[in-house]
Parts: C-alpha cells; structure tokens; sequence
C-alpha cells in the first residue's frame, strides 16, 4: 500500500464533531462525570500545535468493503453510534487525554483510497505518539489499520507488528480483481511477502459454519493460529461475536453467539 508523495487521495475527512457528544449534564462545582464532557476534539491537519494527546478515537465511515463481500450494508454507521453511545458513560481515565480526531470517509466507492486514507491517519498518530483506537466500518479497514502501524514503524528496529483478531470470520479470502471486508488479513500477508516479511495471526472466535474449507487451507498454508468459538471462554469485540442488544446491525450473518457475559479489556 503506497501512495506518491503530494498525490491527493480519493477520500474525505471530517475532525471531531460536538454533535456526537452529547449527554446528561453533572453538577458544575465538580469535575467532569462523562465521556462527553471530557473529550477533546481535533483536527488532524493541526495535530502538531495542540497539547499532547494520549489516545486518539478515528472513525473509519466505510462499508464498501462490505458491499462488495455482497454483506448488509450500514456499518459506515458505527463510528457515529459507537461516540454517541460512550458521550453518556462515566469517565475512569483522569491521567490520559482522550480526543476524537474525526472520521475518513469513502466516497465514490472507493475503498482503496479510503483505506490509503486510513492508513496515513494511523501512521500520523503513531508518529506523534499517541495511541489510535480506530471505529469501525468494515473490516476493510483491519488492512489500512495495519499498514499504518507497519509505515510507522519502519526506522523503528522493533518493527514487528501481530494480530489478534476477535472474528467469526478469518477474513482471509483471496482477493479477486480488488478487495472487500473478506480479505483485509490476506492482502497484509501478501503486502507483507512482497518484501520478504511475514506476520503472526491469531483469530479468537472462528466459526465452522462461517468460514469454508480453502479457508481453513488458506489459514493452514499462512501458519494462522486459531480457536474455534466453542472453546472461547470469554466474548469478542467485533460485532459478529455480540449478541444483536449489544451492538448495531452486523455486516454478514452468524449462526452462534460467544459466551454472554462480556469483558471489555
């Protein structure tokens, strides 16, 4: 994934919006009791004159990926319910910044520009340590997510990067003509080859009924490590593991939830 220098990218982006912070108000005599009270919002473009910041919340508004993975479309829907669901919960992180440094958008279908996009947004935020949490979107986002951390990395000689995925799915479909949300994990493995690299992948949740044959081939071939969702013992956080009360619409079906009881490390 490489874009020319100076070369503008096919893709919007929109800094942290107020209108997605709202929230019950506290009194005014102590300090900020939620999540909609303390958040900063900030512009990427001008991230070099502000404070330091800690962690940085950025929204991936995609669902071409999916679309073209013949998926239920409206996952470029999550970053915006996601902000607005924690604006109203109570704030435990006192000693970190936390700021919402917007969304990059998709526009024209075109999800490769997008996930360029994404991935120059995440190298930003590495480069100027601070921790990126990205919102989905799609999955194609895990392969613009990933590349940014690779490019970020690259002087560094602790430059190895793994992945743990809590999926139902391997997303590891071979990629015909272009890619979609089915085929982020094997686009990093192949941009990884190119260079004689290679990446640990380890999927948490994987469903039998979800996932056909070659894919269990494919995962064989790549040296993927997995665990089937009947052994997991605790939930995931991608949307296909959640009962359907816990998150929005998921993108592709499922048969069989993980465990009820949720833990959110």
């Amino acid at each position: 994934m490489k874009n020319e220098p100076n070369q503008p990218i096919n893709a919007d982006y929109q800094p942290g919006q107020r209108l997605y912070w709202t929230g019950q108000k506290s009194n005014p005599d102590i300090s900020n009791q939620y999540w909609h009270q303390e958040i900063e919002l900030l512009d990427l473009v001008n991230l070099v004159n502000e404070p330091a910041i800690d962690i940085a919340l950025i929204g991936y508004v995609c669902d071409e990926g999916v679309r073209k993975n013949l998926g239920r479309v409206g996952t470029k829907e999550g970053p915006r319910v996601i902000r607005e669901r924690l604006a109203k919960l109570p704030i435990h992180f006192e000693t970190k910044r936390v700021a919402d440094v917007g969304d990059v958008i998709c526009i024209d279908e075109d999800m490769e520009s997008s996930q360029q996009a994404f991935s120059n947004s995440i190298n930003t935020l590495i480069s100027n340590k601070i921790l990126p949490i990205a919102l989905g979107g799609g999955h194609d986002m895990a392969f613009g997510h990933f590349m940014g951390i690779k490019t970020s990395l690259k002087d560094n000689p602790k430059n190895k990067v793994g992945i743990i995925n809590f999926d139902a799915h391997f997303d590891l479909r071979p990629v015909e003509q272009k890619g979609n949300s089915g085929t982020p994990f094997n686009q990093i493995i192949t941009e990884l080859s190119k260079e004689g690299e290679s990446v640990d992948y380890f999927a948490i949740g994987i469903q039998r009924q979800s996932n056909t044959k070659e894919l269990f081939s494919i995962a064989k071939k790549e040296k993927v490590d997995y665990a089937i969702n009947y052994d997991c013992e605790s939930s995931s956080t991608e949307l296909e593991g959640l009962k359907p009360e816990f998150g929005i619409r998921n993108a592709v079906s499922f048969n069989r939830n993980f465990h009820k009881q949720l833990r959110f490390l």
